[in-house]
């Protein structure tokens, strides 16, 4: 049933997709972080990969995993998850008098965009778009994609930091004819990468949660809305459960 807001404030106007103004800060920074660590992996890695069809092999998958990030990420961020109703296309089950329209029973009105979105899941910050029912597939194959894209980049850092000690001569070679300069600068391009792929590990562990988290609701058939009621519904309850026992009295097992 669609939620009915009792604020008087009012109300931001009503957004239809994540590439209309204004923009979410986080979906400025989450631009700029991409647009750097792929910089970072074009301008200071990759030619410091040692010929051969490995270099281009490598080449080819991380380009095509960045091709397809920005694609999905363009389609989820274009996509009106709204209901169907708000454009007088759907005759809904219910009544939502915020957007003043009849709207399915999957529906929910987010506040951020002020408007019912069908098959609701939650309001994505980073993409300044609502993920529903529409767009839930594309975000779904988004967080795949930028997952096995970062543990590629982690794990060609990672061989490349070691390179840089057991075939050091090489590597000192390569920054000399690449960056000029002397062999000493392998020295910051260490630290640097160093820096690099503790930065990609803090991303790899919180993307790759969000990744499990998403698989889990998949698997139960539950949206993030849903699982959030659910565990709202849980709480309560069990603040009931500790309101209603007696003074002095034994708490009963745990639950799993």
């Amino acid at each position: 049933m669609v939620e009915h807001g009792q604020e008087q404030q009012p109300r931001p106007p009503r957004r239809r997709h994540g590439l209309q103004a204004p923009f979410d800060k986080h979906q400025v920074v989450a631009l700029l972080l991409f647009a750097v660590f792929a910089a970072v992996a074009y301008a200071f890695f990759f030619p410091m990969m040692p010929d051969g069809a490995g270099r281009w092999a490598l080449l080819g998958v991380y380009s095509a995993l960045l091709a397809a990030i920005v694609g999905l990420g363009v389609l989820a961020c274009a996509a009106d998850p709204s209901d169907a109703g708000l454009h007088g296309c759907g005759d809904g089950e219910f009544y939502c008098a915020l957007c003043d329209a009849s709207v399915g029973e999957s529906s929910k009105h987010c506040r951020a965009c002020n408007r019912c979105v069908e098959g609701f899941d939650h309001h994505c910050k980073w993409l300044n778009n609502c993920i529903g029912s529409r767009n839930y597939l594309t975000f779904f194959a988004l967080l795949l994609c930028a997952n096995a894209l970062l543990v590629v980049q982690l794990g060609w850092f990672a061989y490349l930091f070691a390179r840089s000690f057991y075939a050091k001569a090489e590597m000192q070679a390569r920054v000399v004819d690449t960056y000029g300069g002397s062999p000493d600068g392998l020295i910051g391009w260490q630290v640097g990468t160093a820096v690099a792929a503790a930065l990609l590990v803090g991303a790899v562990f919180m993307l790759g949660e969000l990744l499990s988290f998403h698989v889990v609701l998949v698997a139960r058939d539950m949206t993030t809305y849903d699982y959030i009621m659910a565990q709202r519904a849980k709480d309560a309850s069990g603040k009931d459960g500790q309101q209603g026992q007696p003074a002095g009295g034994g708490g009963g097992g745990g639950g799993g």
